[in-house]
């Protein structure tokens, strides 16, 4: 091959790196462009606008888009307090964790990341916020969904911080659906509804098992289902009707004991612990314990 030929070939070389540059930076100069345009129309009220210009750039995990994932989240957020669609929250919290996880390499301006971060924040305190009102206004079959928005809450808390612990609104949110459930069960009777309360109150000594007073409450309702099986006698009763009731009676005295002991373990000192105890052992002739149990507690009560 010739020095000419030797010379074109490497000119085209040249070129074509040229060419890859130049693109890089139109690119670049592209996705800025994209981005400014998109907060212009953000700041016209136009949120639509701005999404649909910034859609190329959401594609790739390249922590160059982060910009774009930010400003995204950002036009989002502010739709969602417009129209209070879940799907835009969901989606502004996507794109806002998007940014702030590949913030590492420095791809958005302190600025930038600082907001991005409180308007996370802010969207995660609506999730929640959402959890709360929703188990005031509980209906069954609406735990799946509550438990859900929970732990989209959980998920942007830990984007935050990861050290960060869901344990004590994790057992609250339990706890309270149990009592929705009670109050259900109540109105209702339903057997089933009282076995959603048994079960959110167990799921809520899983998460955090040194909860007393959510062993406590299981133990009181269980206790309190067997009496109501007492309380249904009346003097046109049987004596094998009446001996029937007592066969209920004891089974649920005796799902009672384990939390009642697990929430005195906790909690040697507690009045009400060491009251069920007594009446639990008794009810289950359980003689020894019974007197054990009430001795405890005159100690107890007769302490300053």
């Amino acid at each position: 091959m010739g020095s000419g030929a030797l010379r074109w070939t490497r000119n085209l070389g040249l070129m074509a790196a040229l060419l890859v540059g130049c693109a890089s930076v139109a690119s670049s100069q592209t996705l800025d462009s994209a981005v400014e345009w998109a907060i212009l129309q953000g700041k016209a009220g136009k949120h639509e606008a701005g999404l649909k210009a910034l859609e190329p750039y959401l594609s790739t995990t390249d922590p160059g888009s982060a910009k774009a994932w930010y400003v995204s989240g950002f036009l989002l957020k502010e739709r969602f307090k417009e129209t209070h669609l879940s799907a835009d929250r969901s989606a502004a919290m996507d794109m806002l964790e998007m940014s702030i996880r590949h913030h590492n390499g420095n791809a958005l301006p302190s600025a930038w990341y600082e907001s991005a971060r409180k308007a996370l924040s802010y969207l995660s305190l609506t999730c929640y916020d959402e959890v709360v009102r929703g188990i005031q206004s509980f209906s069954p079959g609406e735990e799946g969904a509550i438990l859900a928005l929970f732990e989209r809450h959980v998920q942007a808390e830990r984007s935050l911080d990861a050290s960060w612990s869901d344990r004590e609104e994790r057992t609250e949110v339990h706890k309270n659906l149990a009592k929705a459930f009670r109050l259900w069960f109540e109105t209702t009777g339903d057997e089933g509804h009282f076995e959603s309360l048994v079960a959110q109150y167990e799921r809520a000594v899983e998460v955090n098992p040194d909860d007393v007073q959510a062993w406590y409450n299981l133990a009181v309702n269980l206790y309190n289902r067997g009496v109501a099986v007492i309380k249904s006698w009346d003097h046109t009763a049987s004596m094998f009707e009446v001996m029937e009731m007592e066969e209920q009676f004891a089974p649920w005295c005796g799902r009672a004991l384990a939390p009642l002991e697990r929430a005195h373990q906790l909690d040697s000192k507690r009045k009400e612990t060491l009251k069920g105890l007594v009446m639990v052992h008794m009810a289950l002739d359980h003689a020894e314990e019974e007197t054990r149990y009430k001795e405890k507690l005159a100690q107890i009560v007769q302490t300053p």
